[in-house]
């Protein structure tokens, strides 16, 4: 029998919207459960490259930093 009381997790987000430093505009980007620390990923709107810095919180959702990658 299930127990309804009991919170039920959410799974993982693994789109996540982001703006870009660059042009401001609004994309979307792929993180994985596993990724940590940081990663190169091109913006699709103005194709300049953007520096996430990937990190989880103890709830299990992510904390990003997004930076310029040049």
């Amino acid at each position: 029998m299930r127990d309804d009381s009991a919170p039920v997790e959410n799974p993982l987000p693994d789109e996540l919207i982001i703006q870009c430093v660059h042009c401001f505009e609004w994309v979307s980007i792929s993180v994985d459960p596993h990724d940590r620390g940081m990663m190169i990923q091109d913006c699709d709107v103005c194709c300049s490259p953007l520096q996430i810095t990937v990190k989880w919180a103890a709830n299990g959702q992510p904390e990003l930093r997004i930076e310029s990658g040049n």
